[in-house]
């Protein structure tokens, strides 16, 4: 939803998408009408459904379909082929190009537990996520998050403030997820006691702090684009903890699901379930021949005393 016309007619093409589910208005945008011009203009784009307030003429309104009020046109569900590996498609955008890139959902699944061990988000805590759910890292840790540990979950515009400092102020175990640009600004606030953790998101490239300035426990989490999110508590001195090692991810929990590890130039690999993913096309999944043990980045780290303090693209 926060993706610029031009940008999403180009995703649309690019996975061949037949079909789209949307909501009829989120803040000042009308992403069912966006979609509804886009299928004018696409005509792989066949159906397009929604959800909410405002659904336009033309776009089947869910909300009358789940009450039993109004039923889909048959066509839209007679044709459809079952795919033969669920999941979830989310699209990398590196170098100009949108690629639209398969994860299964055991994956989906793998990754989310990482990031909950780190986090420490337990049943009857809440999610508050600045953050849009509209990549890897934005499911990750919040839709796919919630679901699986049994947090509740609010997502807030980054610049609503009167929403945002009223839903804080709830009296909630929270776990604030935000991007990591706003920590300073954070640092600054008063945040209630009930913000069990900042989470801050930071996303390759990136620089680092050598220790946080937050009172309140942090949690650093890093996105390398839609292959991996690797996530760290920072230490109770406050020190920046994440690493690209395979020792720094040695939960037992976790370990199986992703590895990592950098070559003697800093280059940066990951392994396990949690970053298999698989090139999109024509609407299903293109697995590999063979699944790699590793696979690259496209990354580099940067040490200093032992100490990541930053991540930059190779070449």
């Amino acid at each position: 939803v926060a993706w610029p016309e031009e940008d999403l007619a180009a995703a649309v093409e690019a996975a061949n998408l037949a079909a789209v589910v949307t909501q009829g208005t989120v803040g000042d945008e009308r992403p069912a009408e966006l979609f509804r011009g886009l299928a004018l203009r696409y005509f792989g784009l066949r159906f397009i459904a929604a959800y909410g307030p405002g659904v336009p003429d033309g776009v089947p309104d869910l909300d009358k379909v789940i009450l039993g009020a109004e039923g889909l046109d048959a066509r839209a569900t007679a044709s459809a082929e079952p795919m033969a590996e669920n999941g979830i498609v989310t699209f990398w955008r590196r170098g100009g190009r949108i690629r639209p890139v398969f994860r299964p959902c055991q994956s989906v699944v793998a990754a989310a537990v990482t990031f909950l061990v780190a986090a420490k988000v337990r049943s009857g805590d809440r999610i508050m996520s600045l953050i849009a759910p509209d990549d890897h890292c934005g499911l990750t840790t919040g839709l796919i998050a919630s679901l699986l540990s049994g947090a509740t979950l609010e997502c807030h515009g980054l610049f609503k403030a009167r929403p945002f400092v009223e839903a804080l102020e709830e009296p909630k175990p929270t776990h604030l997820v935000v991007p990591a640009w706003m920590e300073a600004t954070l640092a600054r606030a008063t945040l209630p006691e009930t913000v069990s953790s900042v989470i801050l998101v930071h996303e390759a490239p990136a620089r680092f702090k050598a220790k946080t300035v937050l009172k309140t426990p942090a949690v650093d989490v890093l996105a390398f684009g839609e292959l991996a999110v690797v996530a760290a508590p920072r230490r109770d001195t406050g020190q920046f903890a994440l690493s690209v090692d395979d020792t720094g991810h040695g939960n037992v929990t976790t370990r199986h699901r992703m590895r990592i590890r950098r070559d003697e130039d800093g280059a940066i690999e990951f392994g396990g379930l949690a970053t298999e993913i698989h090139d999109y096309g024509r609407s299903a999944p293109r697995a590999p021949r063979a699944k790699p043990e590793w696979r690259p980045s496209g990354f580099k780290s940067e040490l200093f005393a032992g100490i990541l303090i930053g991540v930059t693209e190779e070449g």
